[in-house]
């Protein structure tokens, strides 16, 4: 109102009321401010509401908004949480549906039955032997209090302060399990939370379907992952590196930036191409995977425990205080789960059979075929060849590749020169210039240019956003954020970048 009477007869004295005014609510404000994160960051991460308060300044990823989920669906905005519940758990039970119904049917005679047979190292059986009350201790403590609570209201807290009267009759009955073989049909209903991937939020395909099971599914599945994974670590392929100890991406992205550099070092041409799945985790079918265990050595006892793991089970999507009715799921492995990882892991373990010339990279359902060769056109032959079995493979395996999706990459001069195109099932895949692997962005020289560009642009923008609320926080607050985002950003995967040129180390170091 001052602002307004000033700009409208222009003199000193309402200058002065306005100048007045304005000097103290813009003091006001910035008292406000300071107050509001003192009150809240005080004391760093210790505080309860310290990341509350920042993260969202900083990053998007994972953040969480309090308000409704909104769905374009049938050429309508849809608002009602119920029914968008409904929409989720439809679109999540049968999105993998039609993936594999043409594929061939599981027999003894089965491609992968007949490669993991082939290529069996140990004749060692599988069975489950009964856990200890310490084991059971063990698997208590190390239950996360963060971890969201399912549907039987049961939460870790409440299992950890209750644990000296709970470890026998728990380890009674995860030992009942494994001489029953039954896995209860309580703890195989999963509260799905869609979490937000990338693109529209209107979007139910942008959504990726978290499982949140029961507190005591954990120790279950848990008790059972201990001993499947302590057997099968003998039969995993080195190249296998998803979900297993003392792998990960970094150690994947070493491995194939190693052997791109000895091949360019041997004069050699070298291209990849890096293979798109769709739904992989949803779509795995539950008698292959049965058939699969078989043929490892899993014994009857312990292969039935895992059927009965697999089947049977319900999921409903909740949203706030919104929750859709159960279905059944018929196909895939829960993502969330402590046992879907090494499940996905057994599931994919003879893809690599089926490569004949090339080497196969394999992160998840992540999957990259390299190959180099002094002769271009057998370069393009067998990259063209093996990338066909596949693709067949994973028709067989009732999984779908996307070729559309598939990207490739030439490394060097040498090889960028003959502007190589791959013709895979139909589709042309041609070299791009620099393509995105496990969160690095590799170009053909191997310099790492742009991806260095791009996490010291990220960088940069934090530490802006640090350098306007850090006068409200404290030095320990401060710190918490600068470890916590902007040296993260240069701490993923370091060793497949680090040897860039002098320009950009001194650009990393000015950060």
């Amino acid at each position: 109102m001052l602002q307004n009477t000033y700009n409208k007869y222009k003199t000193s004295k309402h200058w002065e009321k306005y100048r007045k005014q304005r000097n103290l609510v813009t003091k006001l404000k910035r008292k406000s401010i300071n107050t509001y994160f003192i009150e809240r960051c005080v004391g760093g991460c210790k505080n309860k509401s310290f990341w509350p308060t920042v993260k969202p300044f900083l990053t998007n990823k994972g953040t969480i908004v309090k308000k409704d989920t909104i769905l374009f669906e049938n050429e309508t905005l849809i608002n009602d949480q119920a029914q968008v519940c409904d929409i989720f758990n439809d679109f999540f039970v049968n999105v993998a549906k039609d993936i594999g119904q043409n594929s061939i049917s599981f027999d003894d005679n089965h491609p992968s039955l007949n490669s993991i047979r082939q290529n069996k190292k140990h004749e060692v059986e599988l069975s489950f032997n009964p856990v200890s009350d310490s084991f059971i201790s063990k698997q208590i403590d190390k239950l996360s209090s963060k971890k969201a609570t399912g549907h039987d209201g049961i939460s870790a807290k409440l299992l950890k302060y209750s644990k000296p009267s709970v470890i026998k009759p728990i380890t009674a009955m995860v030992n009942l399990s494994f001489e029953s073989s039954i896995f209860p049909d309580s703890l195989k209903i999963a509260q799905v939370a869609p979490v937000h991937k990338k693109n529209s939020t209107l979007d139910k395909g942008n959504y990726r379907p978290v499982s949140i099971l029961p507190i005591m599914s954990k120790i279950f599945e848990r008790s059972i992952n201990t001993q499947l994974t302590e057997f099968f670590d003998n039969h995993f392929n080195p190249y296998l590196s998803a979900f297993r100890s003392g792998y990960g991406c970094q150690s994947t992205l070493l491995k194939i930036i190693e052997d791109w550099k000895k091949s360019l070092d041997d004069n050699k041409f070298v291209a990849a191409i890096l293979m798109d799945l769709s739904k992989a985790f949803d779509c795995l079918p539950h008698d292959l995977m049965l058939l699969k265990l078989g043929c490892y050595g899993v014994s009857e006892q312990a292969l039935g425990l895992i059927k009965d793991y697999l089947s049977n089970r319900k999921q409903c999507v909740k949203l706030g205080s919104h929750a859709s009715n159960l279905k059944a799921i018929y196909k895939g492995v829960p993502q969330g789960s402590i046992l879907g990882p090494v499940l996905f892991n057994i599931f994919i373990n003879d893809i690599f059979s089926f490569v004949n010339k090339c080497d196969l990279y394999n992160y998840a359902d992540d999957n990259t075929l390299s190959y180099s060769d002094s002769n271009v056109e057998n370069l393009v032959q067998n990259l063209e060849s093996d990338s066909q079995s596949l693709i067949q493979w994973f028709s067989d395996n009732h999984m779908q590749a996307n070729p559309d999706k598939f990207q490739a990459i030439a490394l060097g001069k040498k090889s960028k020169d003959h502007n190589l195109t791959f013709n895979v099932n139909g589709s042309n895949i041609p070299c791009d210039d620099d393509v995105k692997l496990l969160g690095v962005t590799i170009d053909f020289r191997l310099k790492f240019d742009i991806h260095i560009s791009n996490i010291c642009k990220k960088a940069s923008r934090q530490l802006n956003v640090l350098k306007r609320i850090g006068k409200h926080l404290c030095k320990l607050g401060k710190l918490n954020i600068y470890y916590s985002f902007i040296l993260s950003n240069f701490n993923y995967c370091p060793l497949t970048w680090h040897f860039c040129g002098e320009t950009h180390t001194k650009k990393i170091e000015k950060i």
